[in-house]
């Protein structure tokens, strides 16, 4: 027993410094004096003498005594609770800081134990008794040094695979980001030729997240692994490599390849890959895309060389054919471009009333309704110096920069402003249809909405809001929470465009549609496409099966209007009737075709 309380209280001593080892990691690398390494190197070790501490036999007797297990304890449950955040650690990490306030706040408990242990008042008999078990001790100092070797052993294994992941991607073996990069920037910092030029190559495998979602994480691991060894392979010694992170790849090239080579180069590589990832995915649905930019022909600083080869992959993604793109002026212009459009909407969407950016109105004609009508809210800006942007542009534009929930805020402010502009018994006779985008579909939408209604001279009946297929079937479970709360407030849903992308009548009967719009492709060539006239009908009967009201969109002409008419769709949408308009000359046309309509419905009911 005595040599047992003498190991206990060795112990507990050497809990305290490995505990005061780790408390002063922590503090280390919070102010970025060390590495994650070091730190979780510590954690490890504290972890580990904190569990032979409150488990281990030899300790029962000291674990007993002056509340030992509960203050060790103590200490235990707070490194469990921050095991994440030791583990993935960032510098500035709020949690790493409460976890230091904590840890500094139960070491003099600790230290406070070892004390007591050691100057308790058996300490006179404990020294005698340690006198005599000397011998023991010898044999405790081996197993102590064993052990020390063999954590020695153990740390320096961690330390090494630390640093290697540290800069390789644990799945492929190649070199990660930070390795891609930290070699590039010290290219760049070095003296180079004057007709030195480094190349750019980043390639991403499209839609890769179907195959994880369709085959399992398994088969898209393999795939990422086939990919990585195909580059490496052709690679060699020509083209440094890395795994970017996800599904996205890059490749530099710098040295003795000539500039002019370089390009076919990389489209070999691509007519290489093409079948390896054919064959890992059966459905074909994976694509892949090259974006290349070079230095200091396209750009002049390494950030920009990376930037302008995403911008290149970004327009190779879009091509149908060659998924390749070399980045050149046009793109530079482009990306200028839109990067000052960018920061001007920005500024344009914390002024409601503006005169550059503002909404027009769409009509949204129900057929021998004398009472109320529709209109499709539509964003548009005319740019002192590039002129019309498109809606769309816009949209995607705001979508990129994190615009998008701000721009949703403004369309809700500025249609709450061109309302109450007008006469409060036109307004009330209004339907108004305003376009989410993916930033405006959130679990925030209900609060913004019901916002906004309380600051509208609208009703809630009177709001519809309309969303792609894409967006409402993204996601089914959160989709299905928000409209549930919209349906709540009687706010109606209506889905755009369909027809275009890959929804059901299932899909729509779970999600409880108000309202459906045929996109105006289908309605284009509706006179002289019999299968298009059967799909709309088709579509038609079956929405008014589910309660659906159905609007058609694009309608041009008379021979459509007439069509659509004898099919039975409920509204109208198109220039047949009239452009967007701007809110004056929507009062005034929407005025107009309600007296119109009023009058033809008093002739029919004279006649």
């Amino acid at each position: 027993m005595v040599k047992y309380n003498q190991l206990s209280a060795w112990s507990l001593a050497q809990l305290e410094l490995e505990l005061h080892g780790f408390e002063e990691q922590l503090s280390l690398y919070r102010s970025g004096q060390t590495d994650a390494g070091q730190l979780n190197k510590a954690y490890d070790i504290a972890w580990n003498r904190l569990d032979i501490f409150l488990t281990g036999q030899e300790t029962a007797l000291i674990r007993s005594r002056y509340q030992a297990s509960e203050r060790v304890g103590a200490f235990f449950e707070v490194l469990k609770e921050y095991e994440q955040d030791v583990v993935n650690p960032t510098p500035d990490s709020v949690r790493l800081a409460e976890m230091e306030v904590r840890v500094n706040q139960l070491l003099p408990s600790i230290r406070d134990l070892m004390v007591m242990n050691f100057t308790g008042p058996s300490a006179i008999k404990q020294r005698q008794e340690l006198q005599q078990t000397r011998e023991g001790h010898v044999l405790v100092l081996v197993a102590l040094l064993t052990i020390g070797l063999l954590i020695l052993f153990v740390v320096s294994r961690e330390m090494k695979l630390q640093y290697f992941l540290a800069w390789n991607d644990p799945l492929t073996l190649l070199p990660n980001r930070a390795a891609f990069m930290t070699r590039l920037e010290r290219l760049a910092k070095g003296k180079q030729p004057d007709d030195c030029t480094l190349t750019i190559c980043l390639v991403e495998l499209n839609n890769f997240k179907e195959v994880n979602d369709s085959l399992g994480y398994a088969a898209g691991d393999e795939l990422l692994t086939m990919v990585a060894n195909q580059i490496r392979e052709y690679a060699h010694d020509q083209a440094f490599i890395a795994r970017m992170g996800g599904d996205e790849f890059a490749l530099f090239i710098y040295g003795a390849m000539p500039i002019e080579h370089r390009t076919p180069y990389l489209v070999r590589l691509l007519d290489e890959l093409k079948p390896t990832v054919f064959q890992a995915d059966p459905a074909h649905r994976v694509r892949v895309s090259m974006g290349i930019s070079q230095h200091p022909i396209t750009a002049h600083k390494i950030e920009e060389l990376i930037l302008f080869a995403d911008i290149a992959l970004a327009n190779a993604k879009k091509l149908k054919e060659n998924h390749l793109q070399v980045f050149n002026h046009r793109m530079f212009e482009h990306y200028s471009r839109n990067r000052k459009l960018a920061a001007e909407l920005r500024e344009h969407l914390n002024i409601i009333s503006n005169s550059t950016l503002y909404l027009h109105y769409q009509p949204v004609i129900k057929p021998g309704n004398a009472y109320n009508m529709g209109a499709e809210v539509l964003i548009r800006w005319h740019h002192p110096e590039y002129g019309f942007i498109n809606p769309l542009d816009i949209i995607a534009m705001a979508e990129e920069n994190g615009l998008g929930e701000l721009l949703g805020k403004w369309i809700f402010s500025r249609v709450n402003h061109d309302m109450s502009q007008l006469p409060a018994s036109f307004v009330d006779k209004l339907e108004l249809a305003i376009n989410l985008s993916n930033s405006m579909f959130t679990p925030a939408l209900f609060h913004q909405v019901n916002e906004m209604l309380q600051q509208s001279p609208l009703r809630a009946e009177q709001l519809i809001l309309e969303l792609t297929e894409t967006i409402a079937l993204d996601d089914l479970p959160l989709s299905q929470r928000i409209f549930k709360e919209l349906k709540h407030i009687h706010v109606r849903i209506a889905l755009d465009d369909f027809g275009t992308g890959w929804s059901s009548f299932s899909y729509l009967m779970s999600l409880s549609f108000d309202k459906l719009k045929i996109d105006k492709s289908f309605v284009s060539n509706i006179e002289t496409d019999p299968r298009q006239f059967m799909f709309v009908e088709s579509i038609t009967k079956l929405s008014h099966q589910l309660g659906l009201v159905v609007v058609a969109e694009g309608v041009e002409s008379l021979h459509e209007l007439q069509q659509l008419a004898h099919i039975g769709v409920d509204e109208i949408q198109g220039y047949y009737y009239s452009k967007p308009l701007s809110p004056a000359e929507f009062f005034i046309y929407a005025m107009t075709h309600l007296a119109h309509s009023a009058e033809e419905s008093v002739d029919v009911s004279y006649h």
